[in-house]
């Protein structure tokens, strides 16, 4: 123990027993594998939070944070203070553990200050919870008035089928210990899997986990607040009548305890800490640069053999051949690719994670130089032309597409999902009779398509009709009609769930 925590523990006795008892400040730890949801989570408890006030400290194993940039977006959005702590370039139970301890105390001031209700911690993919859960039940130091209220691993369904089926069986050492200590299970992107694969995936859970853990399925992990933190529903008395809509408020226990089981309590105290970096050989890559990436030598890159041991990858991304629009891109689970569009704020940037097992660090590194292009403006490879023309006559070939002309974009080729050929009305007649959101549609649909395992990587674009609109550079490996068959399958999908009213009715009404 160090002078500087017994000193705080003397002090700590002295106010127990002549100053007047503070309050404690009740914590949640989020912890599950790389690319599980756990930042997913952090922003829909941030973003649906009512009367709470939440402070959030998100550790992050590479040097940058993409994750804490994302969950302050979600914190300072609703003009709220903004609580939200970055632990990055280490793990909480190792390297940074001085740093975690000091961040919670920070945050007990601001508790004491009538700031901060409930502060949320969320591990980096690769930490076992083990050393924080111990840290965070210190009865001593700068966490004594620290109250775990309880241990949340959220779990990638898909993914945890993929490594205990299809390799070997054989979980890495900080993902069993993120069951093993969890009070309550998320299995998350149960749109994902069969009920005869989450049958599987529940079993093993529960095996690896405490018998009294509690389990819930999800998706996006949008779950009740009370399923992950320990509150409950303000009581309410009598009301007045409105026809507003109303959101509930919550309140806080005065002990807590709810979600804290005894089993995962007894695993903790008795558990074993384990060199979990070392038998779990993890890496972590970073792009910086101010130059754009070619979005044709991207799309290889996803693809390639250098990449196979990639776990997570995560940033900020801009393209040559798109100057004008800022993307996030994530890789999580099975080579799942989500790249979302970003409100242009500042100089645009490339800072982009890599995160992997056993990764050819030289090559990786190498192909990502690569991928920065030396010219603004590409210019297209003499094979472009022709691939232009065949990719143009597969979206004129399916009536569900619109092709759009583009001479500003050099060596892509651009495209959006309409679907209302399909049904013999016009698009007009599809937005404002039948209420078809066109915006959202191609949204699902460029998810969808990216979300299948393989090298497809559709990117959204703003067109200049307003309407959302999707491009695929033609420079690459990959052509548009290598992947034309996964395009055709989710198209059917997504425009069967958008037209479904239409199918029945054609009046408009």
């Amino acid at each position: 123990m160090s002078d500087a925590d017994k000193c705080n523990l003397f002090l700590h006795r002295e106010n127990a027993r002549w100053g007047g008892k503070k309050k404690r400040l009740p914590v949640t730890l989020v912890t599950g594998f790389l690319g599980a949801g756990k930042t997913t989570l952090l922003r829909f408890v941030l973003s649906n939070k009512e009367n709470l006030r939440i402070a959030a400290a998100v550790n992050d194993f590479a040097a940058i944070n993409i994750d804490a940039q994302l969950v302050s977006k979600e914190s300072s959005g609703d003009g709220g203070r903004g609580n939200v702590v970055a632990l990055t370039n280490g793990c909480l139970c190792c390297s940074i553990a001085k740093d975690f301890r000091s961040a919670v105390w920070t945050l007990m001031q601001e508790c004491d200050q009538g700031n901060v209700d409930y502060l949320v911690i969320e591990t980096s993919g690769v930490s076992d919870p083990l050393a924080s859960i111990r840290a965070l039940e210190e009865d001593f130091g700068k966490m004594y008035r620290v109250r775990l209220d309880s241990v949340v691993t959220v779990v990638d369904i898909d993914y945890f089928l993929k490594l205990t089926n299809e390799e070997g069986g054989a979980l890495p050492v900080a993902f069993q210990s993120q069951l093993r200590y969890a009070d309550v299970v998320l299995l998350n992107k149960r749109d994902l899997v069969s009920d005869e694969e989450f049958a599987m995936a529940e079993a093993g859970v529960r095996q690896l986990a405490g018998p009294g853990v509690i389990v819930h399925p999800c998706k996006f992990c949008a779950v009740p607040l009370n399923w992950v933190l320990d509150v409950e529903p303000a009581p309410t008395g009598p009301q007045l009548v409105t026809h507003e809509a109303t959101r509930p408020a919550y309140a806080m226990p005065g002990e807590g305890g709810k979600l804290r089981g005894s089993d995962s309590v007894e695993a903790a105290r008795h558990g074993e800490s384990r060199g979990h970096l070392d038998e779990d050989h993890f890496t972590s890559l970073v792009l910086e640069s101010s130059k754009p990436l070619h979005l044709a030598s991207f799309q290889d890159l996803l693809a390639s053999d250098c990449m196979a041991n990639v776990y997570r990858a995560k940033g900020n991304v801009f393209f040559a051949e798109l100057p004008q629009d800022r993307y996030m891109f994530h890789w999580s689970g099975r080579q799942r690719f989500e790249l979302s569009q970003e409100p242009a704020v500042g100089a645009a940037c490339v800072q982009l994670v890599v995160l992997g097992r056993d990764l050819p660090e030289e090559e990786v590194r190498r192909r990502l130089n690569e991928c920065c292009a030396d010219h603004p403006t590409p210019v297209p490879a003499p094979r472009v032309p022709a691939r232009l023309e065949e990719a143009r006559a597969l979206v004129k070939s399916d009536e569900r597409f619109d092709l759009i002309a583009r001479d500003d974009l050099p060596g892509v080729v651009t495209f959006r999902l309409t679907g209302h050929r399909e049904f013999s009305i016009t698009l007009n007649d599809a937005v404002t009779l039948h209420g078809i959101n066109v915006d959202r549609m191609n949204r699902e649909f460029v998810e969808a398509v990216n979300c299948c395992s393989g090298s497809a990587l559709l990117t959204p674009i703003s067109h200049q009709d307003g309407l959302a609109a999707i491009c695929y550079a033609l420079d690459g490996t990959t052509t548009l009609q290598d992947i034309w068959p996964t395009v055709l399958k989710e198209a059917e999908k997504v425009v069967a769930v958008f037209y479904f009213a239409v199918r029945g009715c054609k009046c408009g009404w």
